[in-house]
Order: structure tokens, then C-alpha cells, then sequence
């Protein structure tokens, strides 16, 4: 009945994406690959329909798949932000530091205030071994870290790499402010307060029924 109703819709390829991301928010995998494909299937230039497939395929463990369709959707439209975030996520995850600074850096030249974008030429810098550069980044998008619990984690770990660990307390506080079951933000927690001797209240930040030795 969703598809019916999506290709009364008009443009009906961009109905199916819609409901090919509805779908991907519910965690349906299977449901967002085939309303991607139908998608692409009406029009197979639609290049967000392209990213959702990729993103589709990856959730679903098909990362040939998914790198495919980034580079489709980033060869319909180099400027697409989303598709170069997507494939930067492929090259994080194979290790390629480099390919996903790439990508970083051609959605930067498009629009040098992109958050996401920012974040992850923070992120390649820090894990290029370039905190003071991650450092220098990370302010240009302080409006937005409180919404954004991986860009608060990576200011955290970055001031860490610095040497301020206050900084890096301050930034794991304000994170768990806002989302107080982080796991990731309460193992840094847990780290720093070890670092200062404070092992009994490291075991007091961890995530329940976990050990420093996890």
C-alpha cells in the first residue's frame, strides 16, 4: 500500500527514497535496499537514491556493494555532501585515513562550514596522529557538539592527546549531560579518572557490568 501510494507520488523516485529512509530510521534494512532500488530503477540518476542504497547495503553487511553505490551517486554529483560522508564511512571502517580526508576535503570546498564535514577532517587529523590540527577544527563547529555526541567525544579524546585532561573531563561531562548512558563517553570517563588515581570512581563511570578490563 506504501509503494502504491509512493508512485502516485510526484517525483515518485524521490517517494521511494523517502520511503527507503523511513525505512533505514526503523532499522529495515531490507525494506530501505528495495525501496532504493525501486527507486533507482525509476530513475537511475537520482544520486540520494544511490546513497541510500549504499546505506543500505552496508547495514546489511554488503560493503562491496555499498562502495559501489557511493561511487555511483558521488559520480552523479561530486558536490553531494551526504554521498562523500557515506563513502568516507567505507574508508574509515577499511582503515583508509587518507581517501576519507579526500572526501572531507571536496565537501569543505563546497561549503567550508559543513558540520559534518568539518568533523571528519577533525576526526582523519586526529587519527593521522594531528591533534593540534583536529584542535584547531573542532571549534568551528562548537555550536552543534551538543547535538552531536561523536564530535564531543573526538574535542574529549583530542584534548586528551593534548595533554589537557581537564578539557577532555569537561568536554565527557557535557556529553553525558545530554545522553548520560554513552557507553563510549563513560569509558573515557573511566580512563581519565584512572589516569588520576581515582580508580574507585573509574568504577563508578563505567557502563554497568563492565570492568577496566573489558
Amino acid at each position: 500500500r506504501q509503494w502504491r501510494a509512493a508512485r502516485a507520488a510526484a517525483p515518485p523516485a524521490a517517494a521511494l527514497a523517502a520511503l527507503g529512509r523511513q525505512a533505514r530510521a526503523r532499522r529495515d534494512a531490507a525494506g530501505a535496499r528495495d525501496a532504493a532500488a525501486a527507486a533507482i530503477a525509476l530513475d537511475p540518476g537520482d544520486a540520494e537514491a544511490w546513497v541510500l542504497r549504499g546505506r543500505a547495503d552496508r547495514a546489511a553487511g554488503a560493503g562491496p556493494g555499498a562502495a559501489v553505490a557511493f561511487e555511483r551517486a558521488i559520480a552523479l554529483a561530486p558536490r553531494l555532501a551526504s554521498a562523500r560522508l557515506a563513502r568516507a564511512g567505507v574508508a574509515l571502517a577499511a582503515g583508509d585515513v587518507a581517501a576519507a580526508r579526500a572526501d572531507a576535503d571536496a565537501i569543505l570546498a563546497v561549503d567550508p562550514a559543513q558540520p559534518q564535514g568539518l568533523y571528519l577532517r577533525a576526526l582523519t587529523a586526529a587519527l593521522a596522529g594531528e591533534p593540534a590540527r583536529a584542535a584547531e577544527i573542532l571549534p568551528r563547529i562548537e555550536a552543534v557538539l551538543g547535538a552531536f555526541p561523536a564530535g564531543r567525544l573526538l574535542a574529549a579524546q583530542v584534548h586528551a592527546a593534548l595533554g589537557r585532561p581537564h578539557l577532555a573531563e569537561r568536554e565527557i561531562n557535557a556529553l553525558l549531560a545530554a545522553h548520560p548512558d554513552h557507553r563510549p563517553a563513560r569509558r573515557a570517563l573511566a580512563r581519565l579518572l584512572l589516569l588520576r588515581g581515582e580508580a574507585q570512581a573509574a568504577l563508578g563511570a563505567l557502563p554497568n557490568g563492565e570492568t577496566p578490563d573489558d
